[in-house]
């Protein structure tokens, strides 16, 4: 249940430019969380978020 989202897939996402991530390859229903984005505290286990650091970098993959 650790990986419902598939995360570890994109692993190599972690360190990437943002702006280099393809949109269209991520899971469907994907986040893109960038610093201070207000989101949904809605639990779903097979949602994947893609956290951006402030330096417009991926800095996490997560599922919830």
């Amino acid at each position: 249940a650790a990986d419902a989202c598939g995360a570890s897939r994109f692993r190599a996402l972690v360190g990437q430019p943002i702006a280099s991530v393809d949109r269209s390859a991520l899971p469907p229903r994907t986040r893109i969380i960038s610093p201070g984005m207000m989101v949904t505290q809605d639990f779903l286990p097979e949602r994947m978020n893609l956290r951006v650091g402030p330096d417009g970098k991926v800095a996490a993959l997560e599922c919830f």
